[in-house]
């Protein structure tokens, strides 16, 4: 069995801030997209919110080279607070409680499977481990 380690790089980790900060300007700068509201009608809102922060959770837990997910997670779900705060002062929509404990369980969830699934490293280590003798 082949097992190949290898930490996040400074680009992949540059990328996926991109990613957070993106998502994070959309909720709380910009309209809702037009292709929101037939995915929230299909799907549950929550299962929505749940899996949108979650994968908040996993950009930025992987833009902190894999490290302080307990840290990821207040500051995600600090962008759920504020999100759903925002949303109490923007005319047809409001804030629900709900919405960011689905944002928070959202995000843990995905934090602890990933942490789960992919051990964590020391920033710069390599590992490559080969079973059976192989080249």
């Amino acid at each position: 069995m082949n097992a190949l380690r290898i930490t996040p790089t400074p680009s992949l980790r540059t990328l996926c801030l991109a990613g957070f900060l993106a998502m994070t300007i959309q909720l709380l700068l910009l309209a809702e997209p037009p292709f929101a509201e037939p995915i929230i009608s299909t799907f549950s809102d929550k299962a929505v919110h749940f899996t949108f922060f979650g994968v908040m959770a996993l950009l930025l837990w992987i833009t902190t080279d894999k490290r302080w997910p307990l840290a990821v997670w207040a500051v995600v779900a600090l962008v759920g607070v504020i999100d759903e705060t925002h949303q109490a002062f923007v005319p047809g929509r409001t804030a629900d409680v709900n919405d960011w404990l689905a944002d928070g369980f959202g995000a843990a969830t995905a934090l602890i499977v990933a942490r789960k699934t992919s051990p964590r490293e020391p920033a710069g280590f390599t590992q490559i481990a080969i079973k059976d003798g192989g080249y």
